[in-house]
């Protein structure tokens, strides 16, 4: 998962225990060395590790325990974008599968498996890191922000708007 990369670079940083906070993942962490010398984690301004820890693999098991506690093992929320389709009452739809879905904003919808003739058969929301998608047209469709977990990501060519993540979960945020 992403975040266990941020969490990689963040404990391999040069201020890791600096008491800094650094948002990793969506997630505001803070690490730094009490005055009995042991290290301390808040997450979100959460309380979660007091060990005798050292910079490495120690501290990172430990923050990404402590992710898993906060979030899930899916990890937290990921910020990204989604061309949708926008009916004349406003309520939005995929643009070409279970179009007749009514997607609801600030709700979490799970996705459905719904092979479609003519398409690639990639279960999950289709959600691009940025408002992009060079392959798609954009005339009757908005761009919406969406929060999204339990992914994959899926490499595309640039003209295809490079890459996807393909998420299981999805909850818009709002239309842009």
């Amino acid at each position: 998962m992403e975040y266990l990369e941020r969490l990689t670079a963040f404990i391999e940083s040069p201020v890791g225990l600096s008491g800094e906070v650094r948002t990793i993942h969506g997630a505001h962490i803070k690490v730094y060395e009490s005055k009995h010398k042991d290290v301390r984690v808040t997450i979100d301004g959460y309380y979660f590790v007091q060990r005798d820890l050292r910079q490495g693999a120690e501290l990172f098991n430990a923050l990404a325990d402590a992710m898993d506690k906060k979030y899930g093992k899916e990890g937290p929320p990921m910020i990204g974008y989604k061309l949708m389709r926008q009916r004349k009452d406003g309520t939005l739809g995929s643009l070409f599968i279970n179009t007749t879905q009514r997607v609801p904003i600030g709700k979490w919808v799970w996705a459905g498996d719904h092979p479609t003739k003519g398409f690639a058969h990639r279960p999950g929301w289709h959600i691009m890191p940025k408002p992009e998608a060079p392959h798609l047209s954009e005339r009757g469709r908005v761009w919406v922000k969406v929060e999204f977990n339990h992914y994959t990501e899926h490499r595309r060519p640039d003209a295809q708007g490079g890459l996807w993540y393909l998420a299981k979960r999805m909850k818009v945020v709002e239309v842009l």
